[in-house]
């Protein structure tokens, strides 16, 4: 048996099939070829079969199916002239991808109109009424005013969820389709600020018209067009008067002849309401036509939780896959509607499907107050509003000309040691800052604010610097200083002896920083070209706790790159049994206290280590919240957004205490950002915010609960958009007075070569190709190139194949090249694909650092 959709592929591959169009309710294929006679239907599928191999019964069988028509042709001036043929049915619409090389429905969307979201089900019971009830009223709480639109006509009941009746028939659609001159729907709810809900029910609430809108619904089941009309005079009539904001609309569920002439009339995007198990599944060729509707803003997916157990961490196996396949739907409707094809990983859309979970707050009222809905479902709310794209309407911000020169922020430097701007402290520095704290070892990765962190604390007089970044220039002894590199010759390998001969020093200085080099260079002058031994340092220790009245605390940082890369290890082991030391020995305990700030990586494979670090430790991790609330900080600090963005740095000054804390609610953040930066990217066709969320994360999945942000990237890439906005003021924003988004792409290429720059220095010393240093270096430079370009997600065989053949001749051993990418992985650049254990792929804010492209 031939499928349509297979006729269809043949009739394309053979050069026959010249056009098609609609005719509700059937759809013709126009067929061309020389030897066909248009009034011999045998002879014509016996010149198909010949051109296609096929046998004639079975093609018979697939040209003579109801509601296909195929219509033959000897030459193309005989056919009909080609359309660009669009209806509004489920037949045509499924065809156009298979009729078409390239498929773009619409193309007339004005973006200045008022937005249509439109609600639909391919399954009933998921939510969808109630999310758009409740939506609704969100956004009227948020001064807009909106429209809701009962289409549900084989099941209204939009009305009930407000409290409301249909007084008459032109405040319903069945009032439209009869073509009433006058539209006045009700008013459902009044919100905040002048915001409002108001009601087009599907049928006036009196039973008198039961008759009639029995013969509605079959009407307009035997002719979809009536509903196209409708939404066309509605869409008319709110371009033509400022009555409303926004319009959403509530379908019918399944392939209901109602939906497509409506959305179709007034393009919007598509919430599709799913069942978390695989019996939505065979919906995915809906959602391709729903998706390919308004491509500026696709839509999202909403599902129900009936369980009251479940929490948004949570999902489980059959749920995983049904978010894969369709998440891959969405990200090929974002790239029909981008500036620049480029393939979207579905994981960064993961928050585009969204859980309604089981609320308590639903069995006390149909649509209860927001504030009343549990966390999670505010949060499904918040973000189903934001990845429609309205959550900036009506958001408008004071502007001035751009200013060409502005005061400069202090440079960076390349650990943060003298960073500048507002201390954001997150729940976790926050409590490692208290001195009853018992945390030693604070684990992050490069860019994570660990030496700012350093800095705080010696500020604060938390701790005194025993050693520090190569750039800490403050107090301690620096890492890859003359100084710390004459001690550690001094020590001949011994690297235990080199860290209590740094303490024995810092006693002597009497624990004032800025004398401990001091006592170094005399260590070093007594013990130059000797041995040190161990016990001589150690036990001198003793002499000094006995004289002291309080416990000191000891700061360490830049342990990363004290020594080449093959002696790493063991420089690390070393460090971690002289503190385990420490913490064993209870006269040294009770007066040596510590504060390492280490790589997480550096730790792995130490014996013991988890014991050792048990109930000690914190890992620096900057989610969403505590991210955005120090991009405010960095926003406020920066001269040049304060001379441009004046309201919106007013608001950052207002909420300093919720800033400085990380604190400020998501609303709040969002509400400011959007004051500076467009809605959406659109040479990606992204959303900004799930730009910011997922490009600067390190994991690829914007949903995943281990992914952490980069302080340092954040802050240098608002610098290149000063820096570019400066430069060249005429293009730095758009229409709107919003960061232009090539400017916003530009600094955020620029802030990921500068990290990836910062983290070359970290790999040179974390990474042995090897044995010599000066080579290693080389090396490392050159495998960072050869990452440019290669796939992701990938299998780490293939990929080690394809390095060895880009690095050539440099040598470079299998068992090197594994050990180099293993520890990368380590470091956080790369993770194992959550869906396929056999590959690995590349976070995401590494993958834009290292050149990597993502291959579907």
């Amino acid at each position: 048996m031939i499928t349509t959709q297979n006729l269809i592929k043949i009739l394309k591959n053979a050069g026959l099939l010249y056009s098609n169009r609609y005719s509700f309710p059937s759809l013709t294929l126009n067929v061309c070829h020389k030897e066909f006679d248009i009034d011999n239907f045998d002879h014509n599928l016996s010149v198909i079969s010949k051109l296609t191999e096929l046998d004639t019964d079975i093609l018979s069988d697939a040209i003579s199916r109801p509601l296909i028509n195929v219509q033959f042709f000897s030459s193309e001036t005989d056919a009909p002239t080609p359309v660009d043929n669009i209806s509004d049915t489920w037949l045509a619409l499924i065809a156009e991808p298979y009729l078409r090389e390239k498929r773009k429905i619409f193309s007339d969307i004005n973006n200045d109109e008022i937005r249509a979201i439109h609600f639909y089900g391919y399954k009933g019971g998921q939510a969808r009424t109630t999310t758009l009830a409740i939506t609704a009223k969100r956004l009227a709480d948020r001064g807009l005013r909106v429209l809701v639109v009962d289409a549900d006509i084989e099941a209204p009941s939009l009305h009930v969820f407000f409290n409301s009746a249909i007084p008459q028939l032109s405040a319903s659609l069945m009032g439209l389709c009869d073509r009433v001159g006058e539209i006045n729907p009700i008013t459902a709810y009044s919100g905040q600020e002048g915001g409002s809900v108001e009601l087009i029910g599907c049928r006036p609430s009196n039973t008198e018209f039961d008759i009639d809108f029995m013969a509605f619904a079959l009407n307009t089941a035997l002719d979809p067009s009536v509903l196209r009309r409708a939404f066309e005079k509605l869409r008319n009539h709110t371009a033509n008067n400022d009555l409303w904001d926004i319009v959403l609309v509530d379908h019918r569920t399944g392939v209901a002849l109602s939906v497509l002439p409506i959305m179709t009339a007034w393009p919007g995007s598509a919430v599709m309401s799913l069942r978390p198990d695989t019996l939505s599944l065979p919906a995915t060729s809906i959602a391709k036509i729903l998706f390919s509707i308004y491509p500026p803003f696709p839509g999202a997916f909403l599902s129900f939780s009936i369980d009251p157990e479940a929490r948004k961490e949570q999902a489980t196996g059959r749920e995983g896959q049904v978010r894969e396949a369709f998440l891959e739907v969405l990200a090929e409707a974002i790239e029909a509607g981008a500036e620049v094809y480029d393939e979207i990983d579905p994981d960064v859309l993961e928050k585009s499907f969204i859980t309604w979970y089981y609320d308590r707050a639903m069995l006390e009222s149909e649509l209860p107050d927001y504030a009343r809905l549990s966390k999670d479902n505010q949060d499904s709310i918040s973000d189903l509003i934001q990845i429609l794209g309205i959550d900036s309407l009506k958001r408008h911000t004071s502007i001035r000309p751009i200013q060409e020169k502005s005061k400069k922020a202090q440079q960076r430097t390349p650990s943060g040691a003298t960073d500048s701007g507002w201390f954001i402290e997150t729940r976790d520095i926050s409590n490692l800052m208290q001195r009853s704290s018992s945390i030693s070892y604070i684990f992050g990765r490069k860019g994570t604010g660990k030496t700012r962190i350093y800095r705080e604390m010696h500020i604060r007089n938390f701790g005194i610097p025993l050693f520090a970044a190569s750039d800490y220039k403050d107090g301690g002894l620096r890492s890859q200083s003359i100084l710390s590199q004459e001690l550690l010759k001094c020590c001949k390998g011994e690297f235990e002896t080199f860290w209590w001969e740094l303490l024995k020093c810092a006693f002597s200085a009497d624990c004032d920083p800025e004398r401990i080099e001091k006592e170094i260079k005399s260590s070093i002058n007594e013990y130059k070209e000797t041995a040190i031994p161990v016990p001589s340092s150690r036990l001198s220790l003793y002499s000094y706790v006995k004289t002291m009245y309080k416990p000191v605390i000891f700061l360490i940082d830049g342990v990363e790159t004290a020594v080449n890369s093959k002696d790493t290890k063991r420089f690390v082991e070393a460090l971690f049994r002289f503190l385990s030391t420490i913490q064993n020995d209870a006269s040294l305990n009770e007066k040596i206290q510590f504060k390492l700030l280490i790589r997480p990586d550096l730790s792995v494979g130490i014996q013991n280590v988890e014991q050792q670090i048990a109930g000690r430790k914190v890992d620096l991790r900057w989610d969403e919240a505590s991210i955005f609330n120090y991009m405010l900080a960095e926003i406020e600090r920066n001269a040049w957004f304060k001379s441009n963005y004046i309201e919106a740095c007013e608001k950052i000054t207002i909420n300093n205490v919720a800033v400085k804390e990380a604190r400020l609610d998501r609303e709040g953040y969002e509400i400011i950002l959007h004051m500076i930066f467009p809605v959406k990217i659109r040479r990606n066709n992204l959303l900004t915010m799930t730009f910011l969320r997922t490009y600067f994360s390190d994991s690829v999945s914007e949903a995943d609960k281990r992914s952490s942000f980069y302080p340092r990237v954040i802050g240098s890439f608002l610098e290149f958009i000063t820096k570019i906005c400066e430069h060249n003021p005429a293009e730095a924003l758009d229409g709107d007075g919003r960061i232009s988004h090539s400017v916003i792409l530009a600094a955020f290429e620029n802030a990921t070569k500068g990290f990836i720059d910062e983290i070359k220095q970290e790999l040179y010393f974390a990474l042995n190709l090897t044995d010599d240093s000066d080579s290693n270096q080389l090396l490392v430079d050159e495998l960072i190139l050869s990452l440019a370009g290669m796939q992701t997600p990938f299998v780490l065989d293939d990929c080690i194949d394809k390095l060895q053949t880009k690095l050539g001749t440099a040598g470079v051993t299998v068992k090197a090249l594994r050990d180099a990418l293993r520890q990368m992985k380590d470091m956080g650049m790369f993770e194992i694909h959550p869906s396929d254990a056999r590959k690995w792929r590349v976070g995401r804010l590494f993958k834009e650092a290292l050149r990597m492209k993502y291959v579907r």
